[in-house]
Order: C-alpha cells, then structure tokens, then sequence
C-alpha cells in the first residue's frame, strides 16, 4: 500500500502556510501609518536568496542558532537553509521582508542606504510554532533566541497532548529615528541595559548604577527608543488580519515585560500555563501594595527586575520594594524560560480554549 502523502510534501519540508503571505499584504496590513510616513513611498524592489549570516550592513545579520558548518566559503558562516530577501527601496530608507519556511519578518529603515546610515526603527514577526520543543525550531534563521527546550517551550496543550491547532508567534518593535539611547544620549552600555536588563543581574552594582537612570527616566523595559504611538494601537490587529489571511487558529506571544503582557491582555490574550499566571497574579499583588508610593507605569515594570537581585545587595532606598518574586520571563541561558500567552481566533480555536479554561478553574477550585 503506498503512502500518500503528496498533499502536505511542502510543509513536511518545512514550508508553512505564513511563508507564502504576499509582500503587499505585509505592507498593506503589518506596517502602521506612522511607520509608512516616515518611511516614505514605496520604489521599486528586488528578490533574491541568501544562505548566510551576514548581511549587507550592521544589523541586517541572520542567526545560526544550531551551528550548522556548512562547506563552500570559508569566510563566511551559512545558514542550514537558505532564506528569501524582498528588498524595497522607500523615500527615506528601506524595507525589508525575510521569509524562511516557517516566519516572515518586515523591518523599517531610515536613512540614507547609499552612505551606510541607517536605523531600524520597525520590527514585525510572525513564525510558526510547530517544531517548537525540538532542535528543529533553532534551524530557522530568523530566531535570535531558542526554541528547542521540550518542556518551556513546547507547543500548546490541551490535557497534556498537543493541540490540533496551527499556531502563530507574534513579535513587534519600533523606534522613532534618532532617539536610541545609544545613539542620542552616546550611551550603548545604557541602551544595553534597557534592552536587556536580566544580562546585568551578575553585577549588581552595575545594574543598580544604571537602574536609578531608568527609574527617574520614564521609560519602559526594553524601550531602548521613543516608540511610534499607533504601532501599539494597530499591533493586535495587524497580527490577527495577516494571522487569518494565512489560515492559522491562534496566536501566541511570549511578552518580555510587566506593560507588555498588560497590553495583550487588555487585547483578548490569556495565560498558556496555570503556574505562570498564578506567579504573574502574585507579582501585580505585590505592585498593588506599593499603591501609596505611587509608582509610575514603568516603574512598576522595572521593579520586577529588581526582585532579580538578592535582598542583601540592595542600596536602603530600594531594599523596601523588594517584594522576592522573579518576573517568571526568563530569555537567558541555559534554560530560556518563556511567559507563555495566546489568544484564539478561529471557531474551532475558541471553543477548545474556552473549554481548556473552564477545566483550568475546575483544577483550580478543587
């Protein structure tokens, strides 16, 4: 008896359904109007392939996250498979869409290409999950982070298998030009911190240094830029029209900080696992006590990186707001330890999630 299986060759390959999203839709959909503005009107553009690390200028690189060694150039790392480059020339700079097989992923640049000077000031991804818990989700070049670890990264369950659902990772960033912090203030180090607070947490005296900037500075975690105000606005649903128009049941999000798992949950997202939410209850149970001090938004945010920090090693201003709970958004080594959230979005997706949360609060009554 012969196996048929000519119908799915493409995605037992590794070819799934969000690679095939035509570049106009992800203009049309995933780019904001503010982010179109600055980029100015679209010129001509070319496609072509690429099967290396480097790109053509300082942040246009790809990883090779499993370290495949590829022969035939010995100057430059390869990637394991080869990822298509859509590449439009704009008024004021460049955008760029990358597909490989299992994500798409637009970027913004402004300035001038001819000289060299550019910045990215918008990032929008969406990847499939399938191969997540498994080397093979590491073989994609467009990840900077794994997703290969069997149990805090496996796909989603309902009663401990599997769900019948194909699923979509959502990512999202922007900055307004020139208001990086390295850039505008002449202060990497800084900018490394806001973006990446937990690779500080080993010197603490460091992080305590750049901790007071940030407190008194107003802005969030991660918001190493001023942020273009309707790409907050329009996220959520550029993620749901492009999600749809491909064919996927959910999406799925793994917010790095306390304002951005607020904003998915304000937009119809609830916790994947019970144990992260009844930690992530706790935390903002601790932010609540501190209510008389008045802590602004982003404060609240940066204090759970603080609880990062052993007691015994905090200055007396700041000892009294360490409340012991880690923010359970752990992207460092060796682990990588994600805060799991999803939102539904076709019929069959609802009705198994509804009943998914229905059994969550049976198990936590009893």
């Amino acid at each position: 008896m012969w196996n048929d299986s000519t119908g799915s060759i493409a995605e037992m390959l590794g070819y799934t359904p969000i690679a095939a999203v035509p570049d106009q839709v992800i203009w049309d959909l995933a780019v904001s109007p503010m982010v179109k503005a600055t980029l100015g009107k679209l010129g001509d553009g070319v496609v072509f392939t690429r099967d290396t690390v480097e790109g053509d200028f300082p942040g246009d690189e790809v990883f090779n996250l499993n370290r495949h060694q590829i022969k035939g150039d010995a100057d430059r790392e390869k990637v394991r498979f080869p990822y298509l480059c859509s590449r439009y020339r704009t008024e004021y700079g460049l955008f760029i869409i990358k597909r490989d097989g299992v994500k798409i992923e637009a970027s913004g640049w402004f300035g001038n290409p001819e000289k060299g000077r550019l910045e990215m000031i918008y990032r929008f991804g969406l990847r499939d999950r399938r191969y997540d818990g498994t080397p093979r989700a590491n073989d994609s070049c467009l990840v900077a982070f794994p997703y290969d670890h069997p149990e805090n990264h496996r796909v989603f369950e309902i009663e401990g298998k599997p769900a019948d659902l194909s699923s979509l990772e959502t990512s999202l960033y922007s900055f307004y030009p020139g208001t990086r912090l390295g850039v505008s203030l002449g202060e990497p180090e800084l900018e490394k911190f806001v973006g990446k607070p937990l690779t500080f947490v080993d010197k603490p005296d460091l992080f305590m240094e750049h901790f007071r900037r940030v407190w008194a500075m107003g802005r969030f975690p991660g918001q190493i830029g001023a942020t273009f105000p309707d790409v907050g606005k329009l996220g959520h649903k550029s993620f749901d029209d492009i999600a749809r128009y491909a064919g996927y049941d959910m999406v799925e999000t793994c917010p790095s900080h306390l304002h951005v798992v607020r904003w998915n949950l304000n937009d119809g997202y609830s916790f994947v696992y019970p144990e992260q939410e009844a930690v992530y209850r706790d935390i903002e149970a601790a932010l609540a006590s501190f209510s008389g001090q008045k802590l602004s938004p982003p404060q609240q945010a940066w204090l759970c990186y603080l609880q990062c920090l052993k007691a015994e090693s905090l200055p007396e201003d700041f000892a009294p707001l360490h409340f012991g709970i880690p923010w359970p958004h752990q992207p460092v080594a060796p682990d990588y330890r994600y805060l799991w959230l999803v939102k539904p979005l076709s019929d069959k997706a609802q009705g198994l999630i509804s009943e998914k949360e229905i059994e969550k609060g049976k198990s936590n009554a009893a």
